[in-house]
């Protein structure tokens, strides 16, 4: 059976898609490969074994998670109707929060969380299919999970509670 994120990466972008993206000028370039730069930095490999917040690892991808959620927070109206960011966030933003959706480290799984937060609150006309895919496959699996950390499950309880919150 698929995971999550394969899931995600299935119903991303066709691969025909992925090759041609134009932009109407120099500053949305940047701002498209700053992000796509941010979200593949969370999904940088963790180490083995206990995670040390202080690693470097584990900085950046700290580092790139609020970045991205303060650009998620502050989004204007070119990154929320643009069809090239709408792309970037299905194929590069959704996979890297399925990713640290999963996370066992409650700091990045929280933020990872707020993101997509924002995301139903912003986006969601654009990530139908992706928002399924986080209910069924990351949120309700981690609280059918009795090896689930009480923190993990409180988190995804007070999500939801936003999520039906907003109408």
């Amino acid at each position: 059976e698929e995971n999550a994120d394969q899931k995600i990466q299935n119903i991303v972008v066709p691969p025909a898609a992925k090759k041609n993206v134009k932009f109407e000028n120099i500053y949305m370039r940047d701002a498209y490969l700053v992000l796509r730069t941010l979200c593949k930095m969370t999904m940088q490999i963790l180490p083995e074994g206990p995670i040390d917040p202080r690693s470097h690892e584990m900085r950046s991808k700290m580092l790139a998670l609020q970045l991205l959620l303060s650009v998620m927070q502050n989004a204007g109206p070119v990154l929320r109707g643009h069809k090239t960011f709408a792309q970037l966030i299905k194929q590069f933003l959704c996979v890297a929060l399925s990713k640290n959706g999963v996370s066992p480290d409650p700091t990045v799984f929280e933020i990872s969380l707020s993101i997509f937060l924002i995301l139903i609150s912003n986006f969601k006309h654009h990530l139908k299919m992706q928002i399924e895919v986080f209910f069924k496959d990351i949120f309700l699996s981690i609280l059918e999970n009795p090896s689930s950390s009480f923190q993990h499950k409180w988190f995804v309880m007070r999500a939801l509670a936003k999520v039906c919150a907003d109408p």
